[in-house]
């Protein structure tokens, strides 16, 4: 869903700076709703219930994620920095099991 979401126009993406229920994003989410739908109808039915919780979760990740930056608790290249330890951990762990 987040690949769809990517491709839709900006105009319909949530503003994470507010409460997923705020005004503004209820009025993109009506928008946003049968759009997805239509993306994913081919493979998949989703109700507007699910759309809609799938949605928020999004919009809390997002949201908090906004709020440490904003905070400077979290830079913005940290998610890369977290991936890149893990495969470097991998890798340390494969090395120590062949030698």
């Amino acid at each position: 869903m987040k690949a769809i979401l990517k491709t839709l126009s900006p105009d319909k993406n949530l503003n994470y700076e507010q409460a997923f229920n705020s005004a503004q994003n209820i009025t993109i989410r009506r928008q946003l709703i049968p759009e997805l739908k239509k993306s994913l109808l081919p493979t998949y039915r989703p109700t507007v219930t699910q759309l809609s919780r799938w949605l928020n979760s999004l919009h809390k990740s997002r949201r908090s994620q906004l709020k440490i930056k904003q905070s400077g608790k979290i830079g913005e290249d940290q998610r890369r920095t977290h991936n890149n330890n893990r495969i470097q951990e991998v890798i340390r762990i494969l090395n120590l099991t062949i030698f």
